[in-house]
């Protein structure tokens, strides 16, 4: 795996600048450079309380440390080109500030990516 950047830092549901100066474009054709760091704890305490049952998913959400911005609806914890990319199934939370969030689960349970449905 591809180390996040030094010094780099997404806030809490936050996209990095390029992404949001996009608008609904596509950030631009990812390279090893694009990876950055990301604080999932948001993520983790919201699957805690909404899906208590899957015990897996805050501990899942909480490893997700390094983002690639693939458009403002879009992030990446995982290449969804590479080869670790093994789609597993779809879970949906709720957040008060973001609306519906699509989180991408591999198999494994891991989590390849968040689809923000209020971006789109």
């Amino acid at each position: 795996m591809t180390s996040p950047r030094k010094g780099s830092h997404v806030a809490t549901g936050e996209l990095p600048g390029s992404a949001r100066d996009q608008g609904k474009g596509k950030a631009s054709a990812a390279n090893a450079s694009d990876w950055e760091v990301y604080d999932p704890a948001w993520l983790a305490r919201l699957a805690a309380v909404q899906q208590p049952e899957a015990t897996w998913l805050a501990d899942a959400l909480g490893a997700c440390t390094r983002v690639r911005v693939r458009s403002a609806a879009m992030i990446h914890f995982v290449d969804p080109h590479g080869p670790e990319w093994d789609f597993d199934t779809n879970i949906v939370l709720e957040s008060d500030s973001h609306g519906d969030l699509v989180l991408d689960v591999l198999t494994g349970q891991r989590i390849g990516g968040v689809e923000f449905l209020s971006r789109r």
